[in-house]
């Protein structure tokens, strides 16, 4: 029998419970080996964060320059609130020395469109609870013609939130300029004043009113003089306190050319108060009717020195009182003495 052969094969039992290893361990390598690991890993979490911030910095970056486009070549200046922007601004009015008198504040209108209306019951009550001057009997009386109407005029911030506040698409908002005068009571006879549509309903307000609110808006340089006019109306204020009068006025004029440098009347008005007295409406240098008086007697004494029938060392008794026709007149100024015509 021939005998087998023996495998060269070194056979594994399978229920072996330990082994051997040939390779030596290397601490010092092991050791490197995990400093490098623990570096390449925290060099890709760096990586991985800067990559992150890197895109939301990116996004952040366009989207800003995103908005910036938007807004300077598609802005439209007010938003879906506002539904017009009336170009009613007045030319300015200005003293000889280019000080203004007047200026144009940016206010709104408010009002209230019956056809955006949805809840009408639910609209009425929250605009008439803002205690506006129109009460809800009115509103629900313009509403229900159909009709577009002012809710109020010349509104403040403060209002105009209140009323974008009650989020009722009934309501709108429109731009509009309101005219403010800077001096107040100072210039009111002069300068006038403007109705709640900007039109001009005295004064120069009025008679130049087609030129101040035409398209061009051209400013109106005056003749008047702000300083002038501050003097004369203060010494009229202290000459009326001084003789307890119950008005005055002042006119200060331009001898070579007649151009007006001031003009007041007293009482006066405050042209950006709404109420105002009919009284001191009224302008005494150009509305009231005076006897001369006093200013005859500058052209009769002219005309008599220039005649050479007096000269200003002259001196005339003076009655009690004289005779015109059959009226006595008396002189209310006795006692008087004798004095030079100048003296």
């Amino acid at each position: 029998m021939k005998k087998r052969k023996k495998s060269l094969k070194k056979k594994f039992d399978i229920y072996q419970k330990s082994f051997s290893f040939t390779h030596r361990y290397n601490a010092e390598k092991f050791a490197l080996d995990k400093i490098k690991l623990l570096k390449n890993n925290f060099a890709l979490k760096i990586n991985n964060r800067l990559i992150l911030a890197s895109i939301i910095f990116s996004s952040l970056f366009i989207a800003v320059t995103i908005k910036m486009i938007e807004i300077n070549l598609f802005y439209v200046e007010k938003g879906k609130l506002f539904v017009s922007s009336e170009i009613d601004e007045r030319g300015n009015i200005y003293d000889r020395n280019n000080s203004s008198l007047t200026a144009n504040l940016l206010t709104s209108h408010i009002s209230i469109n019956p056809k955006k209306i949805y809840d009408k019951e639910r609209f009425i009550s929250k605009v008439s609870g803002l205690n506006t001057t129109v009460n809800a009997k009115e509103i629900r009386e313009s509403i229900e013609k159909g009709q577009f109407f002012w809710i109020k005029k010349n509104a403040v911030p403060a209002e105009i939130q209140k009323f974008i506040d009650l989020g009722e698409t009934g309501i709108e908002f429109h731009d509009v300029h309101k005219r403010k005068y800077l001096h107040s009571e100072l210039f009111s006879h002069l300068i006038g004043k403007v109705d709640l549509d900007n039109e001009g309903i005295s004064g120069i307000e009025k008679s130049y009113n087609y030129t101040l609110k035409s398209e061009a808006k051209k400013d109106l340089v005056t003749s008047l003089d702000l300083r002038v006019q501050y003097i004369v109306r203060d010494e009229i204020v202290s000459a009326m306190k001084l003789y307890r009068a119950s008005g005055g006025s002042g006119l200060v004029m331009d001898v070579n050319n007649g151009e007006i440098l001031s003009m007041v009347s007293l009482p006066d008005f405050d042209p950006n108060s709404k109420i105002t007295k009919d009284s001191h409406l009224f302008n005494k240098n150009t509305l009231g009717v005076y006897e001369f008086g006093s200013v005859m007697k500058i052209f009769t004494t002219a005309i008599g020195i220039e005649e050479d029938i007096f000269h200003p060392s002259t001196q005339y008794p003076i009655s009690d009182f004289i005779y015109v026709g059959k009226h006595r007149v008396n002189d209310v100024h006795r006692p008087c003495e004798k004095k030079n015509l100048f003296s």
